[in-house]
């Protein structure tokens, strides 16, 4: 059908045979539906039909778990007459019927239950037929009643899969992968747009400070504009030309700047220096994160030559992002190996990532802070550097969510994100639901007195073998359920920044014995036996 298909742990562009992952068929209708050669586009119907039949083929194809067609096309439209109960959609027997009230007005065959093509012809038809009889849905726009589908299809998958209209699907592709702008973020806390940041090295950059108050774009008065608009204006081909009026504090007159707009990717990575540590924290993964990294590893490497002691990775907070980025990020710090691995019912999604460009930190010690809020492919890069003991880990037991979703843009420039396949860490361990679990633990709710102190800390892992309340050590990919939620309970989840985290990671790399020692200790010392059941599924 002609989609744009674009790459979003979302996975981003890495190409399966021409295929971009994050990443329809068309099959013979069997319903006795009105043929559609025959049918004026009533309302948007072919619209609708095509929207819904890419994303029934999708999931059909993709979902981790096989689901029909016919499930989510009732459990969408059941959604739908929640809103005008004039308008309702039964199946009965092999016959999907709509009622106006009590009144049938239209029985339609039921397709099989795999049928993409033909519930979306069904979908469709009750679209029309519809807003023919309720008012509520006659008064909707098109997308309106695209979002109330999909909000009944979706409780039916999984929490990871997600639909966004156009503009929320507009603004997920320009945090992913870019956007043409001129790189400034605006504040409408007080209604009136106010410049509150400023990214270096942009178009803006020469001309706009923060707290310069936007006036007009293109000499269109934002007061006449809603923020998307003036966003959309604001926004884009790279190399094409913006005007734009500004109001700047102390100064009387407008001031008036023609810019070129110019690609924008958001930073997500920052650095810092504290004592010939290098601390790089990552907000999330986008398509310009690995080159970032590398960037600035370049940079502390010639500011702080031989003096370099050992870097920070701090991904407290990280939501994850593109998984290309999250396997590029890790593969800075390893020489050679597995990364992760990914596996879903559809054979393209089972993949191995491997590292091949060499350690660009040339082996320095690598502490990397994680907590509840580090999720997808933070957690990736987490264990891929735990398991192959590249890092330390300190902080409190991240999310859990370790799954991969690919990306449909559907015709109506919106998105479908659809959960495909799980990760598996380089130890075999799957990541969904149990996540990493650093060796210090920092949890307020859940560390032991030792927890401040490593050295301590490690006499009672390295030692005795022992975590201190007796609990022998095991390989993660061994432990059962049980098991796991006992390791995650005793380091228990939380999502706020602990500033025991970064004074632990200084501690870690300005004494390499304890550092050593503690690179070595067995990170699921924490676990209870489980009995040698494993739990995570085998890689075939």
């Amino acid at each position: 059908m002609g989609s744009k298909r674009s790459g979003c742990i979302e996975v981003g562009r890495r190409s399966l045979g021409g295929v971009l992952l994050l990443l329809s068929l068309m099959s013979a209708c069997a319903s006795s539906l009105d043929n559609r050669a025959t049918r004026p586009d009533r309302l948007g119907h072919d619209s609708a039909e095509t929207l819904f039949a890419e994303a029934f083929h999708e999931i059909h194809q993709y979902y981790l778990q096989p689901i029909s067609s016919e499930t989510l096309a009732m459990a969408g439209l059941a959604r739908l007459d929640q809103d005008d109960r004039s308008f309702t959609v039964a199946e009965i027997g092999h016959t999907v019927v709509f009622f106006d009230k009590d009144t049938a007005i239209e029985h339609v065959p039921a397709p099989a239950p795999d049928d993409a093509d033909g519930w979306a012809e069904v979908v469709a038809t009750a679209l029309v037929d519809g807003r023919s009889h309720a008012p509520a849905l006659a008064s909707a726009s098109d997308e309106q009643l695209y979002q109330k589908l999909f909000d009944g299809i979706l409780p039916k998958l999984d929490r990871f899969t997600r639909y966004a209209g156009a503009d929320a699907a507009r603004d997920q592709r320009a945090s992913r992968d870019g956007f043409g702008g001129i790189g400034i973020t605006l504040d409408y806390s007080d209604g009136n747009p106010r410049v509150s940041t400023v990214t270096p090295g942009t178009p803006a950059a020469r001309e706009i400070r923060v707290d310069d108050r936007l006036a007009a774009v293109d000499n269109v008065p934002v007061e006449s504009l809603t923020e998307r608009q003036v966003i959309n204006r604001l926004r884009g081909e790279p190399g094409s030309r913006v005007i734009v009026t500004l109001r700047r504090p102390g100064r009387g007159e407008p001031i008036m700047v023609s810019l070129r707009r110019a690609l924008i990717v958001a930073p997500t990575v920052t650095v810092d220096r504290d004592d010939q540590v290098a601390v790089f924290r990552i907000s999330s993964f986008n398509s310009g994160t690995v080159q970032s990294l590398a960037d600035a590893i370049e940079r502390m490497r010639t500011e702080l030559g031989r003096q370099w002691r050992g870097v920070v990775l701090d991904l407290r907070g990280n939501p994850g992002g593109l998984l290309e980025q999250a396997t590029g990020v890790a593969a800075l710090f390893i020489d050679r190996g597995q990364i992760v691995s990914t596996r879903g019912r559809d054979p393209t999604a089972t993949q191995d990532f491997e590292a091949h460009t060499g350690d660009q930190t040339h082996g320095l010690p690598v502490v990397v802070l994680v907590n509840g809020g580090s999720a997808s492919s933070a957690e990736i890069v987490a264990a891929a550097l735990q398991d192959h003991e590249r890092a330390v880990l300190v902080g409190t037991s991240s999310y859990g969510k370790g799954t991969v979703q690919r990306v449909l843009t559907l015709p109506n420039q919106g998105e479908l994100t659809l959960t495909w396949a799980r990760l598996y860490t380089p130890a075999h361990y799957v990541l969904h639901e149990h996540g990493v679990v650093p060796v210090f633990c920092t949890s307020r709710a859940g560390a032991s007195e030792t927890a401040a102190d490593p050295a301590a800390r490690l006499a009672a892992i390295v030692e005795h073998g022992l975590h201190p309340q007796g609990v022998e050590a095991q390989p993660r990919a061994t432990l059962a359920d049980p098991a796991w939620q006992r390791l995650r309970r005793d380091c228990p989840v939380e999502t706020e920044d602990n500033p025991l985290d970064l004074r632990l990671a200084k501690r870690l790399l300005h004494d390499p014995s304890l550092y050593a020692a503690a690179l070595s200790a067995p990170a699921v010392a924490l676990a209870q036996q489980s009995g040698g059941h494993s739990d995570a599924a085998p890689l075939q």
